[in-house]
């Protein structure tokens, strides 16, 4: 719920609006750790290595999986190619007996 105005500014002039202001300003300097890391060279090769890992993990996972299904591409072909070429319709046997009119 929104207050009036002259709450809002009565409310600013308490000694509780200091001890805000101080912890906005703490919350301010909280939020430049990213300057902190970004001007620091064992961070940034903290994160690089990190990263690199990361990418490593996942490149040797990718890899495996390809490798695991490359052996069974070459059957899949063959007996895909296989009924391809040796595909024949089945024709339906009637067996006049069975049909009833």
């Amino acid at each position: 719920m929104r207050t009036g105005g002259l709450e809002a500014v009565q409310s600013l002039s308490s000694p509780s609006s200091s001890a805000a202001a101080v912890i906005a300003l703490n919350l301010k300097d909280a939020t430049s750790w990213w300057l902190d890391v970004n001007e620091s060279p064992f961070w940034q090769d903290r994160i690089l290595r990190i990263l690199a890992g990361l990418y490593g993990i996942v490149s040797v996972i990718a890899v495996a999986r390809s490798v695991s299904t490359d052996g069974l591409k070459e059957s899949f072909f063959t007996i895909a190619l296989w009924l391809i070429l040796r595909w024949k319709p089945v024709q339906v046997v009637c067996n006049s007996s069975l049909h009833r009119d």
